[in-house]
Parts: structure tokens; C-alpha cells; sequence
């Protein structure tokens, strides 16, 4: 999956997780991490946000999590633009890992430098 927003600014995106019986997933007991890295199999995160507070809410509509990107979290892409590599893992409440999603996240330049 392509993803796309522009450096230095605040960023959102929503993503679905059905169980198999395609109800949508209750998310008690679930922990999720959403993950960027300058390439696949690069020791070092851009930035990672999870669901212990830290960037992606699950408690709102069953099925949903909301994964918030905020200015400082793209503060070390170059401004030249870039693409990065990311992936949704998921920790179920027994333990079951399982990766939810994954893809590109395309990093524009950002023009303007202002922000008050």
C-alpha cells in the first residue's frame, strides 16, 4: 500500500483489521505498532508510533485504528523528498504476532518552512 504526505507537517491515516470471520476486530487486548524505516531491513526507525499512547488510537469504531503522524516525526527526512518503508504489526491479547499492513510511504518536500 502507497502512502503519501508531505515532510514537517501533521498526518493522518486510518486503516481496517477484520477477524477471519470478517467481523470487524475488537482491538481489547491488541497492541500495534506502525513502523518507518529509511528501507526494509534497516536496523534504524525514522519514527514508530504504537498504541500505548503514542500515535495510533484503537478505541474508538471496532475495526479502526487511527495512526497520527506529527511534524517531528518526519523532522530527519531529507527535504529533497523521500521514500520510506513501513508496516502495521499487531500483538494480539494471546500473544499472536501478525503483520496488518505494509508498503511505501512516499515523504514530499515541504515548501513552505513557516508554521506560526
Amino acid at each position: 500500500m502507497r502512502l503519501s504526505m508531505t515532510r514537517g507537517t501533521d498526518q493522518t491515516f486510518s486503516v481496517t483489521s477484520n477477524n477471519a470471520n470478517g467481523t470487524p476486530r475488537n482491538w481489547a487486548g491488541t497492541k500495534a505498532w506502525f513502523s518507518a524505516r529509511q528501507a526494509w531491513g534497516t536496523p534504524v526507525y525514522v519514527f514508530q508510533k504504537d498504541s500505548d499512547g503514542n500515535g495510533i488510537v484503537t478505541d474508538g469504531t471496532p475495526g479502526l485504528a487511527t495512526i497520527s503522524i506529527v511534524p517531528a516525526d518526519t523532522a530527519s527526512v531529507l527535504n529533497t523528498g523521500q521514500t520510506l518503508v513501513w508496516d502495521i504489526r499487531l500483538k494480539d491479547a494471546d500473544g499472536k504476532i501478525s503483520t496488518l499492513a505494509g508498503g511505501l510511504l512516499v515523504v514530499k518536500p515541504s515548501v513552505t518552512a513557516e508554521t506560526a
